[in-house]
């Protein structure tokens, strides 16, 4: 069994839940991916895989909509795209946790590089690589980087986990823009508890669904990112606008 037969097994139910897929949606893709090849295929499945998985689904979806390309992927080519980015990487894929080590050696899950890293640079890093081999794609990624902008990519500290941010020194905080907030300060912070297991997050922008209730006490702010939550832009946890129907009485 390789990680393709999990593609199939989740391919329906992505397709069906997902309307769009973008880089946003990688963390709540991998976690469906996961849960439906655990329950579906019934294996125990490792974070990488459901990376990898779900990293082809998402680059699929932007290769037949030409979002890709400037890294020779063309709109329309659905087979050729589909063979490229889904069934030949993912046919090799060996099994292994989910974690980097980056470029000053910090152990880093790949979710929050991939995040950062830009789309068609991203695919050209993958050349050469098994869609698995997540170290190397990371390598060659900042390699990419440094001959385009002549800088290193700094794919690493934007998304901490609150005790990481906590460890900081205070002015590499200050640096960094990372301040940390007080629960539902001055009312325009707030965990939303809706009806029928709806959780939700409001701050001054508004109010979304999300897909899980959110801890303040994992929860920072970051001048670059917005609101940073377990150490993932909130955004990865946002399923779509607040209803009120769902206000509690």
């Amino acid at each position: 069994m390789t990680a393709y037969d999990i593609y199939q097994a989740a391919k329906f139910d992505i397709e069906e839940k997902y309307e769009t897929l973008t880089n946003d949606k990688l963390l709540q893709v991998k976690e469906d991916v996961k849960a439906i090849g655990e329950a579906v295929l019934d294996i125990r499945m490792t974070d990488e895989t459901a990376i990898a998985v779900a990293m082809a689904f998402i680059d699929y979806a932007k290769a037949c909509t030409g979002e890709l390309e400037d890294a020779g992927f063309k709109a329309g080519e659905w087979e050729d795209n589909h063979y490229k980015l889904v069934e030949a990487p993912l046919k090799e894929i060996p099994a292994r946790e989910g974690y980097i080590v980056s470029e000053s050696g910090r152990e880093i899950p790949f979710i929050t590089a991939r995040m950062q890293m830009d789309d068609s640079l991203y695919a050209k890093a993958c050349d050469g690589h098994y869609a698995s081999d997540l170290q190397g794609i990371y390598e060659a990624y900042c390699d990419l980087y440094r001959e385009k902008t002549g800088t290193s990519p700094d794919l690493e500290w934007d998304f901490m986990t609150v005790e990481e941010a906590e460890a900081l020194d205070p002015d590499d905080r200050e640096y960094r823009g990372i301040s940390f907030y007080e629960d539902e300060e001055e009312g325009e912070l707030a965990v939303l508890l809706g009806k029928d297991g709806h959780y939700g997050f409001m701050n001054k922008e508004g109010a979304v669904e999300t897909t899980e209730r959110i801890d303040f006490r994992q929860l920072y702010y970051s001048e670059k990112e917005g609101p940073v939550y377990k150490g993932y832009p909130i955004r990865a946890f946002i399923k779509g606008p607040w209803n009120p129907e769902w206000d509690e009485d």
